[in-house]
């Protein structure tokens, strides 16, 4: 006969039990994977700041440039007329003339998508562990 609280039968949990485990060692490589994309955004958004950087640097070259170019067409214009050996740069490095804007914002764009990949990766990552969490979680029936 069955009385009530005593158990009709026993469930037993040895394999239960491994399981959850691995679940919750799944569960703690997946956080580690989130946090250590979290430090790589850091890191490139790091990037990204030095490339806004080189930019703005090529750019105040660039105005630099032709700042002094502007100066020195002034003055060769009011001291001598008829002398056109002004120097304009030919004999500078190109680089040196004029600095190579496109080539900066390229580097801040490709560091941007650096940062966005991290971030979609991290997306994933999370994605993942919930998954991996709700398999672990014992089901309730």
């Amino acid at each position: 006969m069955c009385a009530p609280a005593i158990p009709m039968i026993r469930i037993d949990d040895g394999d239960y039990q491994p399981r959850c485990a691995d679940g919750a060692d799944n569960i703690a490589t997946e956080q580690a994977t989130i946090d250590r994309i979290g430090k790589q955004i850091a890191a490139q958004a790091a990037a990204v700041d030095q490339a806004k950087a080189e930019l703005a640097s090529a750019q105040a070259g660039q105005t630099r440039a032709e700042l002094e170019l502007s100066e020195q067409q002034a003055l060769a214009a009011r001291i001598m007329p008829a002398a056109r050996r002004l120097e304009t740069g030919a004999s500078r490095p190109r680089s040196r003339r004029q600095p190579r804007l496109p080539a900066r914002q390229r580097g801040v764009d490709a560091a941007k998508t650096n940062a966005d990949v991290l971030k979609a990766q991290q997306n994933e990552a999370r994605a993942d562990a919930e998954a991996t969490a709700d398999g672990a979680r014992p089901r309730r029936a």
